[in-house]
C-alpha cells in the first residue's frame, strides 16, 4: 500500500509541477492576448515552443529515463515544426540548457521502441531536430514554486500573502481547464494572459473566508486580514461598509460576534474635548453574505444583551425594511455602535443615499 500512495504522491506533485510551469510562462507572454495550449499537443505549447514537463524527484538522469518523451517530441515534429524542448528535474542535474548531437540522440533513442509502439525517424528529421531541441534542466519543485510566487507579487504589485491566494485561484483556472474538457474537445484547452489578469481583477476584493483559511492555515490568514484592515493609523471620518462573503449556510455564530465586535472596537469612534463629545468615526455597516437568519438573529441578540447598540432598518416586530432606521446618523446622545444590511439588494439604495465619503472593505 505504502508503494501504492507514494506513486500518487509523485503523481500528484508532477502534475503541480507542469501547471505552475504553465503558469509561469503565461504570466511572462509580452502579448496579453497569445493563447497558450495546455495539455493539447503536449504538457504546454504557445506559438514558438511545444514543451514536455517531467520531474523525477528520486531519479537521476539517464538515456532510459528521457528516451519516451524524446520519441513522441520527435513524433510531432515530423508535422509541427515548433522548436520543441525536454523541460525536466532530475536529482543529479544541476539547473542547466543543453543541446544534443546527432550521436546523443540516437544513444538515447536507441530502437525507437516503446513497449508496443515503434516509431521511426529519418537521418534528415532526426539533424532538423536536434537543431530545434534542447533539455533545459530546472531547479526543484519548491525552487519553482518561489519563482512563481515572485512572478504574482510582481504582476499583480501584492503582498505574499495575496500571491498565495492569487495563486491557488489561478491553478484551479488553469486545472478546470483541462479537466473540463475531455479529449475531443482539447482544443479548448486554452489560456491568454489576459484571461488570468481579469480572473484576479474580477476577485482580488472577495473574501472567502473558509478556503483562504484552508489555503492560508488560520493564524497566516488572521495577520493578513488584520495587517489588510486593521492597521489603518488615522480613523477619519468615512462611513465604511464591510462585506463577507460566507460559505454557503454559514452557521459559527461566535465567529461573527468576534469579527464584529473587532469591527465595532476599531472602526466606531467618539471622543471629548473640552467636555463635549463628538463622533469621529460612525457606526460601520455590515454584511454577511449567506448567514442564515437563524444565525444573525443570535448574533444579534447577543450583541444586544452586551448592551451594544445598533440599527438594521427594522424598527417593531414583523415590520418592513425602513432605509431612514438604518441611516440614522451616529450621535452620542443615541450611541448607534453598528449598523447591519439584512439583504444584499439593499447595498446599492443605501450607498445613494451615503454623502459622506465611503470606504467598501
Amino acid at each position: 500500500m505504502s508503494t501504492v500512495l507514494d506513486g500518487g504522491y509523485y503523481a500528484i506533485k508532477g502534475f503541480n509541477f507542469q501547471y505552475d510551469y504553465t503558469i509561469i510562462r503565461i504570466l511572462e507572454q509580452t502579448n496579453e492576448l497569445n493563447e497558450i495550449e495546455i495539455e493539447q499537443t503536449e504538457d504546454y505549447s504557445d506559438e514558438n515552443i511545444i514543451v514536455q514537463v517531467k520531474y523525477k524527484e528520486r531519479a537521476n538522469f539517464s538515456n532510459s529515463q528521457v528516451k519516451k518523451p524524446l520519441c513522441q517530441l520527435l513524433e510531432i515534429f515530423k508535422t509541427d515544426k515548433r522548436k520543441p524542448v525536454l523541460y525536466a528535474y532530475f536529482k543529479n542535474k544541476e539547473e542547466q540548457e543543453v543541446s544534443l548531437s546527432l550521436q546523443n540522440l540516437n544513444d538515447i533513442i536507441g530502437d525507437c521502441k516503446i513497449k508496443n509502439k515503434q516509431y521511426s525517424f529519418e537521418e534528415e528529421l532526426k539533424t532538423e531536430f536536434i537543431n530545434q531541441f534542447r533539455i533545459i534542466f530546472t531547479g526543484k519543485y519548491q525552487e519553482q514554486f518561489e519563482v512563481l510566487i515572485e512572478k504574482i507579487i510582481k504582476e499583480f504589485n501584492c503582498e505574499e500573502e495575496e500571491a498565495l491566494i492569487y495563486y491557488a485561484q489561478i491553478y484551479k483556472y488553469i486545472e478546470k481547464k483541462v479537466v473540463n474538457n475531455a479529449p475531443e474537445d482539447k482544443h479548448k484547452r486554452l489560456c491568454s494572459k489576459k484571461e488570468v489578469k481579469e480572473l484576479i481583477t474580477n476577485s482580488r476584493e472577495v473574501i472567502f473566508h473558509s478556503s483562504y483559511t484552508q489555503f492560508l492555515g488560520k493564524e497566516k490568514y488572521y495577520k493578513f486580514i488584520y495587517k489588510r484592515f486593521f492597521r489603518e493609523t488615522n480613523i477619519n471620518f468615512h462611513e465604511r461598509i464591510f462585506l463577507f462573503e460566507l460559505p454557503e449556510n454559514f452557521e459559527d455564530t461566535n465567529l461573527l460576534i468576534q469579527l464584529t465586535r473587532k469591527i465595532m472596537e476599531r472602526y466606531y469612534k467618539k471622543v471629548t474635548f473640552g467636555g463635549s463629545t463628538i463622533i469621529k468615526s460612525p457606526a460601520p455597516y455590515i454584511f454577511f453574505q449567506n448567514a442564515k437568519d437563524t444565525v444573525l438573529k443570535n448574533m444579534k441578540t447577543e450583541l444586544l444583551s452586551e448592551g451594544i447598540i445598533f440599527r438594521d432598518g427594522f424598527c417593531f416586530e414583523g415590520a418592513d425594511f425602513f432605509l431612514r432606521n438604518l441611516l440614522e446618523e451616529s450621535t452620542p446622545q443615541n450611541n448607534i455602535e453598528l449598523k447591519f444590511i439584512n439583504r444584499y439588494e439593499y447595498i446599492k439604495e443605501i450607498i445613494s443615499q451615503l454623502h459622506r465619503t465611503k470606504k467598501n472593505i
